[in-house]
Parts: C-alpha cells; structure tokens; sequence
C-alpha cells in the first residue's frame, strides 16, 4: 500500500483496527493484488460488523458463514495475533487455522523449541510433536493471552473448564474440523496422569510395561515451567471426539 493510498483510507474515516491491519499488510512479501484483497476482505466484515467484539460472541456458526461470506480470516488471524481480539475454543476448534498457529509460532520459536525438545525425550513422532508443541500450544496460549512461561494451574484450570463448555468439544459434537482439533480437544482429567506419568500417545495401543516407569520430571520436563510438569501428561491425551478435516 502506497503513501497515498494508505492516506485516502485514514481520510475516508476508516476504522482504526483497518488502518493498522491495512499498514501490516503493506509490509507482507505478497503481491500488490494479494493485498488489496486481503484489505477488501478485512472492510467487507467491519462493512458488516463494525464492532468486531459483539461479533465475537456471536453464534459460531453466524460467523463462520461471516469469514466464507468475506474471505477475512487472514484478517482475523492478525486481530487473534495482535490482541485486539481474544479467540474462543470453539471457533479455534472449528474454523480451518490457515496460517493463525504457524504465524504465532515463528512470534514464539523459543516456546515452541522447548517443547518440542520434551517430545523429543519422549520420542514422539514428528507429526504428533509439531501437533501438540506449535498446534494445541498455539491454540492453549492465544486463547488465553499468554506465553509459554505465563500457563499457570489457574490457566490450565481455566481451559479445563471453558472446554467442558465448548460445543464442539463435546463427544456428541459432529466434528471438529481441524486436525489441531485432534490433538488440542484437550479435557485434562485426572484419569490422565500426573506429573510422574509419561504422556504417552493415547491414540495408539500401548505395550505393557515389566514394571512400573518412574521418570525424572527434572529431566524430562527441564525447560518449562512448573506448572506444566502437572498438566502437559494430561494435556497431550487427546479425546477422539473429532474426525479429520474436511476438504
């Protein structure tokens, strides 16, 4: 976006939030069409709904129908991103992520680093490891405004509540349609394990152990914070209340 142009917006009255996405996009390594959609798009919803808030807690489904109506997820993502706005689980759990939970992990390559090096010890597979440490990590931190470091127990608390009243987490939902809805339709419960337990893959059957496996949180969960040491096992059992995604 040019000088010029980015001026006619701001004269035109435009939204502040428009204006600062509009100059975020001028920066994208994108071509000049890709922008002006990606800007049309982004008018197109706030045309509709000028307070995006009361948009927010509007029906999911009203809003998915808004973001295929629009084109303005991009859009969106950048407000999830920025903070101007605060997801919900049951958008997160619904909607096609598109770039939302990449973008936040190149804004938090340490966190995810340091997760990924606990899947390592565990020996997880590549596809569950980028699953549980950018995916459900991604989705645990913009839902709750926080970085790796600030997931207290209040914080996984909290999840385990809103998720119990997440729609589309529920077992008779008729499906998430993303796979970081497999991996991050998280419901910790303490049938799940503790700190001392491994988080095992849930997804698969299990070979039984001689004797009991003891590990030394210490040295599995070295790097991140306390409070994960309790929830992680059980954050990484997934409930198979989602299918795959959809085309």
């Amino acid at each position: 976006m040019s000088a010029t142009a980015l001026a006619t917006l701001e004269a035109k009255g435009a939204p502040e939030v428009l204006v600062d996405y509009a100059r975020s996009v001028a920066g994208l390594r994108i071509g000049t069409e890709a922008k002006r959609r990606r800007r049309n798009a982004a008018s197109e919803l706030l045309n509709a709904h000028p307070d995006l808030e009361v948009w927010m807690a509007g029906p999911t489904r009203a809003r998915l129908a808004d973001l295929a109506r629009s084109h303005a997820w991009s859009f969106i993502t950048w407000c999830f991103l920025e903070q101007v706005l605060v997801p919900d689980l049951d958008l997160l759990l619904t909607k096609t992520p598109g770039d939302l939970y990449i973008e936040w992990g190149r804004r938090h390559a340490d966190d995810v680093a340091r997760v990924t090096e606990v899947a390592r010890r565990y020996s997880w597979s590549a596809t569950w490891t980028r699953d549980v440490a950018r995916n459900a990590l991604a989705m645990l931190c913009l839902w709750s405004g926080n970085e790796l470091d600030g997931l207290t127990d209040d914080v996984f608390g909290t999840f385990t509540a809103a998720l119990a009243d997440t729609p589309s987490a529920r077992r008779d939902a008729p499906a998430c349609t993303t796979r970081p809805g497999l991996s991050a339709s998280i419901r910790p419960a303490t049938s799940c394990g503790s700190a001392t337990t491994p988080p095992a893959r849930t997804d698969r059957p299990q070979p039984p152990s001689p004797r009991p496996y003891k590990p030394f949180p210490s040295q599995r969960y070295a790097g991140l914070p306390s409070a994960t040491w309790k929830w992680w096992p059980r954050l990484c059992a997934p409930r198979p209340c989602c299918s795959e995604p959809t085309a």
